[in-house]
């Protein structure tokens, strides 16, 4: 950086340039390679399981028609305007449209629905009964303006009643659910669903271990850093007024920043860390199927997966996005290579407050 130091450009023939240079410091991963860590895993409770096995006879159950309704149920309604008379209201919003019971925002209005039958009408506050404008809006197919002029009072008539019925736990479901797997019991789709969950929290495990090796060797390899150097550079290129204590702050973090920078290159330099376009692409291909999975979506063609990727990789955001991810992983499996992991396990909640530093 240019030195403080003035130039007379006007009366001198000859000039000295000054400048100040931050020297960057040496890194010795040594420092802190081999140290203890904790690697905290995150066991699935029981509900969980639970839940997700719920969910999975949600997914792959049947839509049956009823007379009457309940909870969760899928309504096909017509909604008809009404004026201060209750009478329908001339020129008023008309629309066939689907409501779920659950949504109904009041709970008097809901209980209402809940003791109706097919083909039955009710006059009920469509506002109080829906308040997100947005939902508002779609149901009716109006514009938000045009939400802010209508009625109070709706007229609804109940043209159909669909009810999920969630799948039976039989042999079935279990080659709908995985069609690879040979299971013959709930007890053995149980465990493969809490090893599915388990799997899906080792990301959040390996986050919180990078965060934490990271920050470890910060705190042990403690780069001798051209702090007077650094802090003139930070004030001349910070894009906003602080206060001197608020600077201070701001600087001790950006110390923290840089030497964690630091630290990463000669990370990525001595472990040959980087990544191809065969990587970008299978790790895009696998986040793909993975999204894909979740969904439920299994039986997509290679071609169309090939396609979705080429796509993704087209965007730079998602691609410098999924690079960063690649190289955290290749750290984090550096990290794991070097330290010394105590593993520990605890529930989700529990975890949770860790990361949090909620202790």
């Amino acid at each position: 950086m240019p030195s403080d130091k003035e130039t007379d450009f006007l009366n001198n023939q000859s000039y000295t340039f000054e400048y100040d240079i931050g020297v960057q410091p040496k890194v010795t991963l040594s420092k802190a390679e081999k140290l203890k860590i904790n690697y905290w895993v995150i066991n699935p409770e029981k509900k969980e399981i639970d839940d997700h096995v719920v969910s999975l006879q949600k997914r792959f159950g049947n839509i049956t028609k009823s007379n009457s309704i309940q909870k969760g149920d899928m309504l096909n309604i017509l909604l008809e305007e009404l004026d201060d008379q209750n009478n329908l209201k001339k020129d008023g919003v008309v629309s066939q449209t689907s409501i779920l019971v659950d949504k109904i925002h009041d709970k008097s209005i809901q209980m209402k629905f809940l003791k109706m039958k097919q083909s039955e009408k009710i006059n009920f506050e469509l506002k109080k009964a829906f308040v997100n404008e947005a939902d508002l809006c779609s149901m009716l197919k109006i514009s938000k303006e045009e939400s802010k002029e209508i009625s109070e009072y709706f007229s609804c008539e109940i043209q159909e009643v669909s009810r999920l019925m969630p799948a039976k736990i039989n042999s079935d479901f279990f080659k709908k659910v995985y069609p690879d797997k040979k299971i013959k019991n709930e007890k053995e789709l149980r465990s493969i669903v809490e090893h599915e969950i388990s799997e899906r929290y080792l990301k959040e495990s390996d986050r919180k271990f990078f965060n934490d090796c990271s920050l470890l060797f910060v705190d042990k390899i403690k780069l001798d850093l051209p702090k007077d150097f650094l802090k003139k550079w930070l004030k001349s290129n910070i894009k906003k007024e602080f206060k001197e204590s608020d600077f201070e702050k701001e600087y001790n973090n950006y110390l923290k920043y840089i030497s964690w920078q630091l630290i990463e290159n000669q990370i990525c330099k001595e472990n040959s860390i980087k990544v191809s376009n065969e990587q970008l692409q299978s790790f895009t291909k696998s986040n793909v199927l993975q999204q894909m999975k979740n969904y439920g979506s299994v039986n997509i063609g290679d071609k169309e997966i090939d396609g979705i990727v080429a796509n993704i990789l087209k965007n730079e955001k998602e691609v410098e996005k999924m690079t960063n991810e690649i190289i955290v992983n290749q750290i984090t499996a550096y990290f794991k290579s070097k330290m010394k992991l105590s593993k520990k396990t605890t529930t989700l909640n529990e975890f949770i407050k860790l990361a949090n530093n909620q202790n």
